[in-house]
């Protein structure tokens, strides 16, 4: 593995954070939202709690780039839980993924799932979503498209939310919330209950938006670094 690898795959396997919180002691819950609690804070090798027990579990196998993300159903006869997506980083290829629930068995380009927002494309989506903010959010910016069955959201990221997901047509109230962990608190999705039957996919995108957030505030880490160093 090229040590360009083994640094993402450092990246994706930091877990020195054990948590165990529960969904109850966050001050961050309300009783419209359903709270996602990960035991771990990392967002490639964890069990994402719910009230009601252990509700996903993400693992990265050591050695690879490959994240799973299994669902528990309560009674299931199944210790492994149910595959809801599989993701693979590639150096100098696309990322890919199954997900069973939205591709079939196929495995298909990252991007057919989450599209990435450019804050210079030519069409202008940047500076639209901006424009929908209010004076209280401008320092949000977008991160990735996501078309659900609820239509096209956004995932977005501003100074007090790790990130948020928004209907593109309804950008005042979130329909999910991650909140980066603290030390009174874990790592925690809050899904609103009218997305809950898209609850997978909030779930999916949000463990692979705060990997690539990760990744990308390590790689720029090191390269602030290096660039420091006198010649």
């Amino acid at each position: 593995m090229s040590l360009l690898a083994e640094k993402l795959r450092a990246v994706l396997l930091d877990n020195t954070s054990e948590l165990s919180f529960s969904t109850a002691s966050t001050t961050s819950a309300d009783f419209t939202s359903l709270a996602l609690t990960f035991t771990n804070d990392c967002p490639s090798n964890t069990t994402i709690l719910s009230d009601a027990g252990p509700a996903y579990s993400v693992s990265t196998p050591l050695g690879t780039l490959k994240t799973e993300i299994r669902r528990f159903t309560p009674g299931a006869d199944c210790e492994k839980g149910a595959l809801v997506a599989s993701t693979e980083t590639r150096l100098f290829l696309p990322d890919v993924m199954t997900h069973p629930g939205r591709f079939g068995s196929k495995r298909v380009k990252l991007s057919r799932f989450l599209h990435c927002i450019k804050t210079k494309a030519k069409d202008g989506l940047f500076s639209k979503i901006k424009k929908g903010t209010n004076s209280t959010n401008r320092d949000r910016r977008p991160i990735s498209f996501m078309d659900t069955t609820f239509g096209r959201c956004v995932w977005m990221s501003d100074s007090s939310h790790r990130l948020m997901l928004f209907l593109e047509s309804e950008m005042d109230k979130p329909l999910a919330s991650l909140f980066s962990a603290t030390d009174a608190s874990p790592l925690m999705l809050m899904v609103d209950y009218r997305a809950l039957p898209v609850q997978d996919d909030i779930v999916i995108g949000a463990v692979i938006l705060e990997q690539k957030l990760r990744i990308r505030a390590k790689l720029d880490a090191d390269r602030h670094r290096y660039s420091a160093v006198p010649i």
